[in-house]
C-alpha cells in the first residue's frame, strides 16, 4: 500500500512503521543467511545490493520527473535528513544487547541498511552515528574471516578517521584466524578508538595495548583468559584518563604496565584484595574517581594511605566488615561524594547496616567532615 495525500501525517507515519518492520524482518532473513552462515558476497567488494534495485523491486534514485506519478514506497522517498534520524533510531535497541548496554553497537544494524538499496546505502554510510561504535564479538568458531576483513574496512572507510568505541571480544580459540592482514585491520581500528573495552588472551592483548594509542581515553579490561601475572604489557597512552579492570580477576599488573600517574578515574570493579586495589591507587597520584570491589577484609593499611586527590569514592563488598577495611586504610581530603554498597548477591544485600563508625573515622582522619556533600548507600539500612 502507497501512502496518498488523503492521508492524515498520523495514517502516513503508522504506515511507514508497518514498512519499516515488514522490511526489517526480511533484512534479518538475508542476514542471517549471509553473515551467519559465513557467506559475506562483495559487490565492488561492498555488499549485494539486488542489481541496485530496492527491495520493492523499484530503483531507489529520487524521482526528478515533476510530472510524473512517484509510486515508489515511501521508505525510498524520506528526505536524508529523516532517513538519518530513524537509522539513529534503530541503534537505541541494538545497543543493550552488548554486554551491559554500554554504549556499543554490533555490527549488524549498519550492514543491514546498507543492503536494502543504493539509496539507504549511501545515506548510512553519511551517517556518522552508525560508525562511531562497533562490538566485534568472535567465538571458537570462524568461518567468516573474509567478511571480518570487509566490515573493518567498512568501519575504517565511513568513521573518516573520527575516534570510534570499540568492544573487542576474541575467544583464544579463534586468535589463529587473525592473519596478518585481519590483524592490520584491527591495529588500525584501535589506533583510532577513544574507547577501548577488550576480553582476549595474552598474546592478542600484548600485540593491541602495546601498540602507541594517541587517541585512547578510557581503557577497560576483562580478563576472562588473561594469566594472573599481566608480564609483557606496557600501554602507551598519552590521553588515557580512566581504567577499568571488569574482571573477573584482578591480574598483577606492575608499576610500569600503565601510565598510572595520568589517570583521573580507576574502576576495580573486579574482587580482588584489598592491598592490590591499594597498591594501584597508590601509583595514581592524580586520582579523581576511584571505584573498588574489595574482597571482605577487615585489616587496616598502616599508615593510612593518603589520597589526596580523590573527589568521588565507590566502595564495594560482599560483606559489610570489607567496606569498613577500605575505608580504615585510606585518607580522602577532598572527598566530596561517597558512594557504600553490599552487591546483590550477598547475602548480606538489604540486611547489613551503614557502617558509621568506620565512615566518620575516614571523614575525621582526612579532615574532610565539612567537605563530603553526598553519601550514598547500595545493599545497606542507612538507619
Amino acid at each position: 500500500m502507497l501512502a496518498t495525500a488523503e492521508m492524515s501525517t498520523g495514517e502516513q507515519i503508522k504506515l511507514l512503521y508497518g514498512q519499516l518492520e515488514q522490511l526489517q524482518a526480511r533484512l534479518e532473513r538475508v542476514h542471517r543467511r549471509h553473515i551467519d552462515e559465513g557467506e559475506f558476497v562483495p559487490d565492488k567488494g561492498e555488499y549485494v545490493l539486488r542489481d541496485e534495485v530496492s527491495v520493492s523491486g523499484r530503483h531507489a534514485t529520487p524521482c526528478h520527473d515533476q510530472g510524473a506519478v512517484d509510486s515508489r514506497p515511501m521508505t525510498d522517498r524520506l528526505p536524508p535528513e529523516i532517513l538519518m534520524q530513524i537509522f539513529e533510531l534503530c541503534l537505541e535497541e541494538d545497543e543493550a544487547s552488548v554486554d551491559d548496554g554500554a554504549g556499543f553497537h554490533e555490527p549488524r544494524i549498519p550492514l543491514l541498511l546498507c543492503r536494502v538499496c543504493r539509496y539507504w546505502r549511501e545515506v548510512a554510510e553519511g551517517t556518522s552515528a552508525l560508525w562511531k561504535s562497533i562490538s566485534l564479538v568472535v567465538g571458537r568458531r570462524v568461518t567468516y574471516v573474509e567478511g571480518l576483513k570487509r566490515i573493518m574496512d567498512l568501519w575504517l572507510r565511513n568513521s573518516r578517521s573520527k575516534e570510534m568505541a570499540i568492544n573487542l571480544e576474541v575467544d583464544p580459540i579463534a586468535t589463529s584466524s587473525f592473519d596478518g592482514v585481519l590483524m592490520g585491520r584491527l591495529e588500525d581500528m584501535v589506533r583510532q578508538s577513544h574507547r577501548l573495552r577488550i576480553n582476549v588472551d595474552d598474546a592478542m592483548l600484548c600485540k593491541v595495548l602495546n601498540l602507541e594509542l594517541n587517541k585512547l581515553q578510557t581503557l577497560e579490561i576483562r580478563t576472562s583468559w588473561l594469566r594472573e601475572d599481566g608480564e609483557g604489557l606496557c600501554v602507551r597512552a598519552r590521553g588515557l584518563q580512566t581504567l577499568a579492570i571488569l574482571g573477573p580477576t584482578m591480574c598483577r599488573f606492575g608499576e610500569g604496565t600503565f601510565p598510572w600517574g595520568q589517570l583521573r578515574e580507576y574502576r576495580g570493579a573486579c574482587w580482588s584484595s584489598l592491598q592490590r586495589h591499594l597498591d594501584i591507587i597508590a601509583w595514581c597520584r592524580n586520582l579523581e574517581r576511584c571505584t573498588v570491589y574489595a574482597l571482605c577484609e577487615s585489616r587496616r593499611r598502616a599508615p593510612a594511605l593518603r589520597v589526596t586527590g580523590v573527589k568521588r569514592l565507590h566502595v564495594a563488598s560482599y560483606l559489610v566488615s570489607g567496606l569498613g577495611g577500605l575505608l580504615a586504610s585510606v585518607e580522602a581530603p577532598a572527598l566530596e561524594e561517597l558512594t557504600l554498597e553490599i552487591t546483590r548477591d550477598s547475602p548480606a544485600f538489604g540486611h547489613g547496616a551503614l557502617p558509621r563508625e568506620a565512615v566518620e573515622d575516614l571523614l575525621g582522619r582526612s579532615g574532610g567532615r565539612g567537605r563530603l556533600e553526598r553519601l550514598a548507600v547500595i545493599g545497606l539500612v542507612n538507619s
